[in-house]
């Protein structure tokens, strides 16, 4: 596995990767049908907003680059040290991105790795993370890194 640190991202990092994760899961959501294309970049926004009121200085909420040792940074990690639905313990993975020329060299299994490290010296005992039932790289990647699915969503469409 390559070697990587995370340290916290910048005010700029910050801005341009919040353009680009609201980009991307308005787009994950277009194409597991949840929203409709006219209002996805704006409810991504606004739910991240939500999450992040205080951007970068949210209480709780881990916001870090991946670096390798040569300073290269290869991705992000977004973790949020209190879960959603308010699990006893359990942080939670948000984002986890490794750049696409980073992709295909181990990077996403360190990233993981680390972000777990500090989710445990955080205080959590455990992880948990949502996965689009189409992204079937990442689905492996979580899997052989130990991670089990504890709920599932299934939905079949009923167009003509």
């Amino acid at each position: 596995m390559p070697a990587l640190t995370l340290r916290p991202m910048t005010d700029l990092e910050f801005q341009e990767w919040q353009d680009a994760l609201a980009r991307a899961y308005a787009d994950d959501q277009i194409a597991a049908g949840n929203w409709p294309p006219d209002d996805a970049l704006r409810l991504a926004a606004e739910g991240n907003a939500a999450l992040l009121p205080q951007g970068l200085a949210t209480p709780d909420m881990l916001l870090m680059v991946g670096v390798l040792d040569d300073g290269r940074p290869i991705g992000h990690l977004w973790i949020g040290l209190r879960h959603p639905r308010g699990v006893p313990h359990c942080a939670f993975v948000y984002d986890i991105e490794v750049a696409p020329e980073h992709q295909g060299a181990g990077h996403g299994r360190a990233l993981l790795t680390a972000g777990e490290e500090v989710a445990r010296a955080h205080g959590a005992e455990a992880l948990e993370l949502n996965v689009f039932g189409g992204n079937a790289r990442a689905i492996a990647l979580y899997s052989s890194h130990g991670y089990r699915v504890v709920s599932q969503q299934m939905r079949k469409d009923l167009s003509p």
